[in-house]
């Protein structure tokens, strides 16, 4: 209670510096018979220099404050000497006797991506700042992608902190970048490689001529394929919200192709704001630009919550008439629901993920909370 104590008397004492008043100019608008007025909505221009310079003085106003409390600098100081002193590895991948992940390392608050060999020996192959090439602003690792046969990895890179990332490709063995870039793909969709790694599948937000000032950014998403060597201009749309394929997309879904390791058949799937997914499967040698055969797995009123494919079956996690979840299997090749067999039955306990491996099903549950 003393630090809080030591904070108002602070505050108390500062008073006479008062914060940056932002304008109101008021935009009313009448939906669905309700006046809503929006004092603020000059501020949905964020190239506005008055905007800018608002937030500037916002953020003098507010570090002042922070500054001005007793014994803050000397905690901050503690907690960044804890933070930094310690790493540890995530988002780990495995890849034909390599490990993949993620590693900050003490002192330093951006991820590496660092790879270990079959023989145990480790190396940093992707380092944000250090790379050759990098320019001076700051670059940070999002997320990441490794081929099947472990030689290449696609890499997804924010400028300055950004949620819009480029995703660039490396060489393992060497480190070295390929000129393979593929830009304006948002930070948490990874490529998906091909087989063979002649390239991948990613899912890419909408060209510069579907978004515009009246559109939402993440409106519009896209499935293309990127062919190593080619360029990005040539990547064919295989999912996209103007698309006539047997798999019609919504501007607001979020579209997917993923090929599962060990399997001859595509998943597509759609995501959006809600935990529900509608999934296609396909042949894997038929997807090719054009007409698809897409086969319906589910719409989201079947509320399937996850899936998990094997050679021949798929796994779903479904909530439909089972709030705490079953799982139920399909076969891969004709995948219809109203056949499927139990695998998992409901139970008193909240079924919230499951997860294929070799040797086993494993699922998550929660009781009592």
């Amino acid at each position: 209670m003393a630090f809080a104590s030591g904070f108002f008397a602070t505050a108390a004492a500062g008073e006479s510096a008062a914060p940056p008043v932002a304008r109101r100019d008021v935009v009313v608008d009448t939906t669905f018979g309700l006046r809503l007025e929006d004092p603020y909505r000059w501020m949905e221009t964020p190239d506005s220099p008055e905007f800018r310079s608002w937030l500037l003085a916002q953020g003098e106003y507010t570090r002042g404050r922070l500054d001005a409390i007793p014994g803050r600098k000397r905690l901050a100081a503690r907690l960044r000497e804890l933070s930094f002193e310690t790493s540890g590895p995530g988002a780990l991948q495995r890849r034909a006797g390599k490990l993949f992940y993620l590693r900050i390392d003490p002192g330093s608050t951006l991820s590496k991506l660092v790879v270990r060999d079959a023989d145990g020996k480790e190396h940093v192959l992707v380092d944000p700042v250090d790379r050759p090439g990098a320019d001076s602003s700051h670059v940070s690792i999002d997320n990441y992608s490794v081929s099947w046969d472990g030689s290449l990895v696609a890499v997804n890179l924010a400028q300055g902190g950004s949620e819009i990332t480029g995703v660039h490709v490396f060489d393992v063995a060497t480190g070295v970048e390929r000129p393979d870039v593929v830009e304006h793909v948002w930070g948490q969709f990874t490529v998906v490689w091909l087989p063979d790694a002649s390239g991948f599948f990613y899912t890419q937000m909408a060209d510069a001529g579907f978004r515009d000032s009246k559109v939402d950014p993440i409106l519009g998403m896209r499935v293309r394929r990127h062919l190593l060597g080619t360029s990005v201009k040539q990547d064919a749309v295989f999912l996209a919200p103007d698309s006539t394929s047997s798999l019609p997309i919504e501007p607001r879904e979020f579209p997917v192709i993923d090929i599962p390791i060990g399997t001859h058949y595509a998943i597509a799937y759609c995501v959006g704001a809600h935990p529900q997914i509608r999934t296609y499967v396909a042949p894997l040698e038929a997807v090719q630009p054009g007409k698809i055969p897409w086969k319906r797995v589910s719409e989201y009123e079947d509320s399937i919550a996850n899936f998990a494919p094997d050679t021949a079956s798929l796994y779903l996690l479904t909530r439909r008439n089972a709030p705490n979840g079953r799982i139920v299997r399909v076969p891969i090749s004709n995948p219809d629901l109203k056949s499927a067999e139990e695998i998992v039955p409901q139970s008193d306990r909240i079924l919230s993920d499951m997860t294929l491996t070799r040797d086993g099903f494993y699922t998550l549950r929660t009781e009592a909370g």
